[in-house]
């Protein structure tokens, strides 16, 4: 039959299905078939805060990130104008991926904001946006300048805020400020908020993408406050995904073949790692070409002395990323002995009617075919008195 795929689904949901097939004068057979439509993710995309900028500084690259595209997709970028900034003008390479450059004016007459929106799109995801904003400084101005702040993955190791005051400060001594803005509630995750670089604890865990948002002011009497805005992305290390395709039964003695296993949603540029553990009654991996490998193949042992399961976990792994496991069970299924009977043919005497001899099997597997051979044995020399069939 055709599988009609949803056009829509809230999560990667499984439709399970087993087919029977019946003969006249032969057991039933079934077979349980798994089919997993995936949900479309939305892309995960962020961007770090660029630091303020002089007029007549270097060019210099915006940072951002997008991941979450499944196996095999490609994810393409867009930068777009937002707010009162009228173009991407000033974008003058790499608009068609997630760092393109920003030219800073030679000159403004005030201070400047330059808003960006970017878009990033993958075949089977939904789109995902990041907002972007660059402040370019008139020279002259007193300002607060921080290091611009790397995208961080939960877990990470705690790091340092590097903020100071830029410009013509004549030996100034400031005081510091860190405040919560937006919807941060306080500076809990900042080893001090009165001086100009605290460290920042970066969480265990969180349930999404967390962006912290502060404000550093460096007040002194004799000249203007100057503030300074701090933003840190703390990414969530999403869940990778990993299927596998249930191998169909196999006979001792066949063929061995290769496991079905396909993993993805790890962030971009990490490798894959993978680990096969054997589980309930299954002793060991023994029957595996590897364990570390995505789609090992399965040695089928000739003989087993009953239909036998083997059982296993994959395990895959990556960095930023949450562990994905999946089952795997194979059955080997033993060859059952075929039965033949035959009819005892009544004495005949010489020169009576031919006649067929009446002999049938049964025990083979469904959809096989029996192939017969006769052989003379005792004190008969050859075959060469059966004729026919």
């Amino acid at each position: 039959p055709t599988f009609a795929v949803p056009e829509n689904v809230d999560a990667d949901t499984d439709y399970e299905y087993t087919l029977t097939v019946t003969a006249e004068n032969a057991e039933a057979a079934s077979f349980d078939m798994t089919v997993t439509v995936l949900d479309k993710k939305p892309l995960n995309v962020a961007c770090a805060t660029p630091s303020p900028a002089y007029e007549g500084s270097e060019d210099f690259a915006l940072d951002c990130t997008a991941s979450g595209a499944p196996t095999g997709s490609e994810i393409a970028y867009a930068w777009t104008a937002r707010g009162d900034t009228q173009d991407t003008s000033l974008l003058i390479a790499g608009t068609d991926g997630p760092a393109p450059t920003f030219a800073v004016p030679d000159a403004v007459d005030e201070e400047e904001t330059y808003e960006y929106l970017l878009t990033a799109s993958a075949e089977n995801a939904k789109d995902g946006t990041a907002e972007v904003t660059v402040k370019v400084l008139e020279l002259g101005l007193i300002v607060l300048v921080c290091t611009p702040i790397p995208l961080t993955y939960e877990g990470s190791e705690d790091f340092t805020l590097d903020c100071s005051v830029s410009g013509d400060t004549g030996g100034v001594d400031y005081a510091y400020a860190w405040t919560a803005r937006g919807d941060t509630q306080d500076t809990s995750l900042l080893s001090a908020s009165d001086i100009a670089s605290p460290t920042f604890h970066v969480p265990d865990e969180v349930d999404a993408n967390e962006t912290y948002e502060y404000l550093l002011t460096a007040s002194e009497e004799t000249v203007e406050d100057a503030t300074a805005e701090v933003t840190v992305t703390v990414l969530n290390k999403e869940p990778l995904s990993l299927i596998c395709t249930p191998p169909a039964p196999a006979y001792e003695g066949s063929p061995d073949f290769a496991l079905d296993c396909l993993a993805s949603g790890a962030p971009a540029g990490s490798d894959y790692a993978y680990v096969w553990t054997a589980r309930g009654d299954t002793p060991d991996t023994a029957l595996l070409s590897a364990s570390d490998i995505v789609a090992p193949v399965f040695l089928v042992p000739d003989d087993v002395a009953s239909t036998t399961t083997y059982e296993y976990l994959l395990t895959a792994s990556a960095a930023n990323a949450q562990d994905a496991s999946a089952e795997v069970t194979v059955t080997v299924l033993n060859r059952g002995a075929l039965a033949v009977v035959c009819t005892d043919p009544v004495p005949v005497y010489e020169g009576s009617a031919n006649f067929a001899l009446d002999c049938s099997a049964s025990g083979a597997p469904a959809g096989s075919s029996y192939d017969y051979a006769w052989t003379a044995r005792g004190n008969t020399q050859n075959t060469s008195l059966l004729i026919a069939g």
